[in-house]
């Protein structure tokens, strides 16, 4: 059994760190099972979903029921909770579903997410029993 500080620590361990100014999110390496969520915009409205494919393959399924363009403006590996943690955060941008407003405040959230406020927004949400059991609040 480890304690939380140890669950993050292997929680980093595994994450893809690297964020050089100007790269695109959509270069990072995705070849893996990780879970992840990511943003996808039509250029009106903006989806907060979650997957534990590549986003490339998530992309490509939702395009084939979209009329629109879609893109991804982010994605960064996180636990299944962290989705439903950012439809209640932002849903004052609500619109359906997990479709909401084109607001900059989820632009820059998909595009400046850090381990800091990983940490600070989701230590509270659950606590770790083992590292194979987490009991959520």
């Amino acid at each position: 059994m480890g304690n939380k500080e140890d669950f993050w620590q292997r929680l980093e361990n595994r994450r893809y760190t690297s964020r050089r100014p100007g790269r695109p999110p959509t270069e990072k390496p995705d070849r893996d099972n990780k879970p992840k969520v990511y943003f996808v915009t039509d250029g009106e409205y903006i989806k907060i979903g979650f997957t534990s494919g590549p986003v490339k393959q998530r992309l490509a399924d939702l395009q084939v029921g979209n009329a629109r363009e879609l893109t991804v403006i982010g994605w960064y590996y996180a636990p299944p909770i962290h989705e439903d943690r950012l439809h209640a955060r932002f849903k004052y941008l609500h619109v359906r579903g997990e479709w909401f407003k084109n607001d900059l405040d989820i632009i820059y959230h998909a595009q400046h997410f850090d381990n800091e406020s990983y940490d600070d927004e989701l230590a509270e949400s659950f606590d770790v029993v083992s590292m194979d059991t987490i009991e959520i609040d």
